[in-house]
């Protein structure tokens, strides 16, 4: 079942507010990609309408520093949040600047990212990412067309050859759009694409897309 809350809000100057709310797996389509072809793979592939500082307005900023999206520890003194983009090492995973999660590290939060499934994680600007959440991508799919689904050929000791990529189920890139809130505890099975300015509430498994400007509860 799929509720909606469609309320236009009268705020001024504001575009009118749509929250979608969903339950389960239940999505009525899937959120339009929000990415040209050209620039999936790009590390600057998501613009922000949030204007970062010149020098001369510096006096206007907080403790009279400039937002730098290169920074790891954005908050003096606390190492339980980071901003992801500057730790990156592993280049099928693309950040947008600013994007932070409440830990110490991000990328121990990826699981089953293989360089040979060729699979990415695309995250827009500005994300917050809350503690616990995880993202499982493609290699985390067995192999359904053999006798079984044990995976014999990554076992020491076991003579099968490995399967052809066009025999594993690999079913893209996990794409997150800008200003994309992800509560504590989700887990995000790929693919997925998650809409600009989306919620994921806390303790969710989202395995369908989800909208931009909308709320998913799963």
């Amino acid at each position: 079942m799929v509720k909606t809350l469609a309320s236009h809000a009268g705020i001024k100057g504001s575009i009118p507010l749509r929250v979608t709310i969903y339950f389960c797996a239940d999505v009525a389509q899937q959120a339009e990609h929000f990415l040209g072809k050209e620039e999936v793979g790009s590390s600057n592939l998501l613009i922000s309408s949030i204007k970062v500082p010149l020098k001369k307005e510096m006096k206007n900023m907080k403790d009279g520093k400039i937002p730098n999206p290169n920074t790891i520890y954005p908050i003096a003194g606390y190492d339980k949040e980071i901003y992801v983009k500057p730790t990156i090492t592993n280049k099928n995973i693309i950040v947008g600047d600013f994007t932070y999660i409440a830990d110490s590290e991000f990328e121990s939060h990826v699981t089953h990212l293989y360089d040979f499934n060729n699979d990415k994680l695309i995250i827009g600007k500005f994300c917050q990412i809350a503690s616990g959440v995880e993202f499982v991508m493609n290699g985390t799919n067995h192999q359904m067309n053999a006798v079984s689904t044990f995976p014999f050929y990554t076992l020491e000791g076991w003579e099968q050859s490995p399967p052809s990529v066009d025999d594993l189920p690999l079913k893209g890139n996990t794409i997150i759009g800008n200003d994309v809130f992800v509560g504590s505890n989700t887990n995000l099975v790929a693919p997925v694409e998650l809409g600009n300015n989306s919620f994921i509430a806390a303790g969710s498994t989202i395995t369908e897309d989800v909208p931009e400007d909308s709320l998913a509860i799963a």
